[in-house]
């Protein structure tokens, strides 16, 4: 019987508490492959958005490449661009999210291949699922790591 999401008590066929481990476990990979992306993009969106904002202020304002009276209003633009992006990813930790969300990817992975068996630990699977998910969390949001009550 289940009793809230992800807590399953009561007497039970063990391979039904595998069988819906799998489903927690296939779910928490397709969130984990989503945020992964997300991470990815905003990260090096801000990674490499910067030296080319830069760069292109730079060539714009020596080319003449856009008509002198917007040049200088573009090439103040880009180069506040260059310089918000840059802030972003330093101080938004950008780098240390992206990180975490590869790596709670690859940790959801590896548990998918364990459930597989028949004889896998799905009582000791689950904890270490909700783990990953409270680590994961703990990163982005930059708290302190808590246990979870049993």
């Amino acid at each position: 019987m289940q009793t809230s999401v992800g807590d399953i008590r009561g007497p039970g066929d063990p391979g039904d508490d595998l069988n819906l481990l799998r489903t927690e476990i296939a779910e928490a990979q397709k969130r984990f492959r989503q945020r992964t992306i997300r991470w990815n993009s905003y990260y090096y969106t801000a990674l490499y958005g910067a030296p080319f904002c830069s760069g292109f202020a730079a060539i714009f304002s020596k080319l003449g490449l856009i008509d002198k009276l917007y040049r200088e209003d573009v090439v103040a633009i880009l180069a506040g661009l260059a310089t918000i992006l840059t802030a972003i990813t330093i101080s938004g930790g950008l780098a240390d999210r992206w990180r975490a969300a590869k790596i709670s990817r690859t940790d959801v992975e590896q548990l998918a291949k364990e459930a597989q068996y028949s004889d896998a630990d799905w009582k000791a699977m689950r904890t270490r699922l909700h783990e990953i998910e409270d680590e994961y969390t703990n990163t982005i949001t930059k708290n302190p790591p808590t246990r979870r009550s049993p």
